[in-house]
């Protein structure tokens, strides 16, 4: 199967299993440093969006596995962490697409790598010009995630942790957040020990602390006003109303609480879901200044796959024949460019045997094992949209082996009828032969 739509060229892939990594030891392992084009920005005060049209940015998707061919993320994890990233940018107008197929990358050393330097040396070998590069891995530099900018403070690429990454996540927002130039809430306080029942220093890592009443806020922390301030630089979970359960005290002793929403901070999922309107209008702006070869303008607006799906064959609890190629096909639907494909051993797909990409509306699968009850399910997205449901599950049953012959002994007529044939109408084998046999 060859075939070119809307930039997708990836035939029928299968995806094997997602190996069991350490969890990462950290949240975020982007540089602390901040970027001197939001400085100058900062300071300039031009805080609101220059316009508030939308804008389309390009996604290369790339899955790191080992040399051997394991270990690649579950593609069902990735299309829910796109689906989840466009939900956190939608407040910003900025959405996401998908350019081209979903890259495979054999590769032990950066499929679990432990410094930014291999995941630069990563980058530099894989990434797809004028797109946001992101990198799915086992261990993304002992952290969920980080973001690398080149001299010129443009982001060169993404790499995420796949334990770190899925529905309802947000390290991906968080990264991307990095990648257009937004620092920490926290800034200044990252590799900070410190007692947070004692009142904060009045400088952290030469940066002044942001008092509680935001009276510094364009000077201090993160250089936001709309941010309030925030010293957690842990992975921190929220209480009520969206705020830390852990108090800290400002320079003047003043208390105060971290708002757990912001996507920049350290809060846990899945309470961090939005940017404040500053932070958006500086993404709008570095997008627009420091990376406009990532606006697209598209032909069309963005749409979701829609009509019902429909598994045609094999038919819920059919027997097919043979173990070792099982055909299954499908109706279309509507605005879909691709299709994922899984079966698994049991109905509630608590685990993935078998997992397929295609463009296709039909799959030929090669793998089975013989004699099984064995069920599966599909999901539609388009290079825009990947936040749809799957279908619904159906079983099937393999056979055993049949060895295949092209003439029967003492046969003397064979006809089959209606020919075509179409879908929903029996098809009839007639053999005459001049005594019983098994064929």
């Amino acid at each position: 199967m060859k075939k070119a739509l809307l930039g997708f060229a990836f035939a029928s892939i299968c995806i094997g299993g997602f190996a069991q990594v350490r969890k990462p030891l950290q949240f975020c392992a982007t540089p602390p440093e901040k970027s001197s084009w939001l400085e100058r920005f900062q300071h300039a005060a031009i805080l609101r969006p220059r316009s508030n049209e939308p804008l389309y940015v390009p996604l290369t998707i790339h899955l790191v596995g080992t040399a051997e061919g394991e270990g690649f993320i579950p593609v069902s994890q990735v299309l829910d962490a796109f689906c989840t990233l466009n939900q956190h940018f939608l407040q910003a107008n900025i959405q996401f697409f998908l350019e081209g197929g979903i890259r495979y990358i054999r590769n032990t050393e950066f499929y679990d790598h432990e410094t930014g330097e291999a995941g630069f040396r990563m980058m530099t070998q894989f990434n797809v010009s004028s797109t946001v590069n992101t990198y799915f891995v086992a261990n993304a530099a002992n952290a969920c995630g980080y973001n690398l900018r080149d001299p010129a403070d443009a982001g060169i690429g993404i790499a995420l942790s796949a334990s770190c990454t899925g529905i309802n996540t947000g390290a991906w927002a968080h990264e991307m957040g990095h990648y257009f130039s937004l620092p920490h809430t926290f800034h200044g306080w990252e590799n900070v020990e410190h007692n947070f029942s004692s009142p904060a220093p009045l400088f952290v890592n030469k940066i002044p602390v942001e008092m509680a009443d935001g009276s510094n806020c364009r000077t201090a922390g993160d250089g936001f006003c709309d941010t309030p301030s925030d010293y957690l630089n842990g992975r921190w979970y929220c209480a009520n109303n969206d705020l830390s359960s852990i108090q800290q005290k400002d320079p003047y002793g003043i208390s105060f609480k971290s708002d757990g929403s912001l996507l920049m901070s350290y809060s846990g999922d899945p309470c961090p879901d939005r940017f404040s309107t500053e932070q958006i209008a500086a993404m709008r702006a570095h997008l627009e200044e420091k990376r406009p070869d990532h606006i697209k303008a598209l032909p069309s607006a963005p749409v979701s796959p829609r009509e019902d799906i429909q598994l045609l064959f094999p038919v819920p609890s059919a027997y097919v024949a043979t173990h070792d190629t099982v055909g299954m096909r499908w109706k279309k639907v509507q605005e879909a460019d691709g299709y994922l494909v899984e079966i698994s051993v049991v109905p509630t797909f608590a685990f993935t045997s078998y997992s397929y990409l295609t463009q296709d509306t039909s799959l030929m699968v090669y793998d089975l094992k013989p004699s099984r009850t064995y069920y599966w399910r599909l999901r539609p997205y388009n290079r825009h949209n990947a936040c749809r449901a799957y279908s619904m599950v159906q079983s099937f049953i393999t056979g055993t082996s049949v060895t295949p012959t092209k003439e029967i002994s003492r046969l003397r007529e064979a006809v089959i009828f209606p020919n075509p044939v179409y879908a929903g109408l029996p098809l009839s084998l007639d053999l005459d032969s001049p005594g019983q046999q098994e064929v």
